[in-house]
């Protein structure tokens, strides 16, 4: 008695939004939570130079952000540990 067995293959997913968004590969996975942790590591390190120029300069007029008055700076804080935290 000969059996066949058919393959269900199906074809690799189109388009960028199919493929790195909503991907169940475990390597596009793997670099989506990569770029997530460069772009976090980088919003922290962004937001600690502006807590640290403050410190230095705390008169100064930064370009496109202008002067960082006291209650910027105090909400920078708690957002400046959120971002280093879930980076790593």
């Amino acid at each position: 008695m000969a059996t066949t067995h058919t393959v269900h293959a199906h074809a690799a997913p189109q388009g960028f939004i199919r493929r790195y968004v909503f991907s169940l590969d475990h390597k596009v996975i793997g670099l989506q939570y990569y770029f997530l942790a460069l772009s976090a590591v980088f919003v922290g390190m962004f937001l600690s130079l502006l807590m640290r120029i403050h410190l230095i300069w705390p008169n100064a007029q930064l370009p496109l952000i202008g002067a960082i008055k006291p209650e910027t700076y105090l909400a920078l804080l708690p957002c400046t540990a959120p971002s280093w935290f879930f980076s790593c």
